[in-house]
């Protein structure tokens, strides 16, 4: 039983690891690239130090060279992030690559520091490069086994082959005890990772979503709606709805009724407009739609604004015979560099007082 309690428990792990991977690579990819430049920074600054620490008051010729080969080869990759960070689009997958070959090329100098200077001294900073890379950068757990077991399992061969017996036992007990320690700190650190990035995404959905109505809420809606309008080739178009004398409702029956109201109408509005078509509270009993007309014009974006109508004009309000409606102005975009939102906004704004004149439960479309 313990045996398959830990295997399900590992392949949960790997599976929620592959969803975090999935649903968050921008968010990794930003953190990684920022820890990249500044890793490279410490680590170059980290090198000439030591080079120059080494000259002054080392006797061994070998570890002044180390230091001299690693800080060149680390001032080319250096200068490569550098330039690299300045491009405007990069990649998830070039920043994962671009952080091994940093860590790498770290582990290998430590793996290197510790065996080959001192043959007869056991390593002092090989478990400090893992744990602080394992803190710092974020990869799959699948890499991170691979570099945990790999980077200790070479430092243990090496120290084996070149090392005198004792300072190799001690460095086998030190490469053991790494091994351990990074397997919980990247355990650790991982769930702590997902939490804060769960924490982020409910905070997130909170500023974007209207609370009563479960829709958009309105800074949200007017940065959808201008983004939307300025991809080339959308065929548009936005639709402004006002529920009809919402306020009897409130004074006659009470805000309660009022609040079910706006629930209810947020969701009709968020059936009626799914995929690439979305909708939104404005405020108040003012709604909000983008509708993507995929190539129907007019006559689908007045389609769709009356079967939300319908979809309305359905819902009941248990206890009283009052029936709710809402009327729809709807403009027709013109296209990508003719019009801005607000000019939108306006021409929608004016259809909708255009359809209140005609009564309850009306529709009026403008080109």
């Amino acid at each position: 039983m313990r045996v398959a309690g830990t295997l399900a428990f590992i392949r949960r792990f790997f599976e929620e690891d592959g969803d975090f991977f999935r649903e968050n690579e921008e968010y990794i990819r930003d953190i990684n690239s920022k820890m990249l430049r500044d890793g490279s920074v410490i680590y170059l600054c980290v090198l000439v130090f030591y080079t120059l620490l080494t000259l002054a008051f080392s006797e061994s010729r070998l570890l002044f060279y180390m230091y001299l080969v690693f800080g060149a080869f680390h001032i080319c990759l250096f200068t490569y992030v550098l330039l690299w960070s300045k491009k405007a689009a990069r990649s998830f997958k070039e920043t994962q690559r671009l952080c091994a070959v940093l860590e790498i090329s770290v582990l290998f100098f430590f793996a290197v520091e510790g065996v080959f200077p001192y043959p007869d001294a056991h390593s002092l900073y090989m478990p400090i490069a893992l744990m602080v890379i394992i803190i710092l950068y974020t990869h799959t757990t699948a890499y991170t086994l691979i570099m945990i077991f790999g980077y200790t399992g070479a430092f243990t061969a090496m120290s084996v082959a070149f090392k005198t017996p004792e300072a190799s036992y001690n460095d086998i007990l030190i490469a053991l005890a790494t091994c351990i320690s990074s397997l919980v700190a990247y355990v650790l650190t991982s769930n702590l990772r997902r939490s804060e990035r769960s924490a982020m995404h409910r905070l997130e959905y909170a500023n974007m979503i209207d609370a009563l109505t479960a829709l958009y809420n309105k800074p949200t809606m007017e940065s959808l709606c201008a983004g939307r309008i300025r991809e080339k080739n959308r065929e548009l178009a936005f639709a402004i709805f006002d529920v009809d004398r919402f306020k009897n409702f409130n004074d006659l029956y009470g805000h309660a009724c009022g609040d079910f109201v706006l629930r209810e109408m947020g969701a009709a509005l968020k059936e009626s407009f799914r995929g690439d078509s979305f909708a939104g509270r404005f405020g108040g009993d003012e709604f909000l739609a983008m509708i993507d007309l995929e190539g129907g014009g007019r006559e689908r974006a007045r389609r769709v604004v009356k079967e939300a109508l319908e979809k309305i004009a359905c819902i009941e309000i248990e206890g009283h015979e009052d029936k709710i409606s809402c009327c729809a102005g709807v403009a027709i975009f013109r296209g990508f560099g003719e019009e801005t939102f607000s000019e939108l906004f306006s021409r929608a704004d004016k259809a909708l007082y255009a359809a209140k004149d005609m009564g309850r439960g009306e529709c009026v479309v403008v080109e």
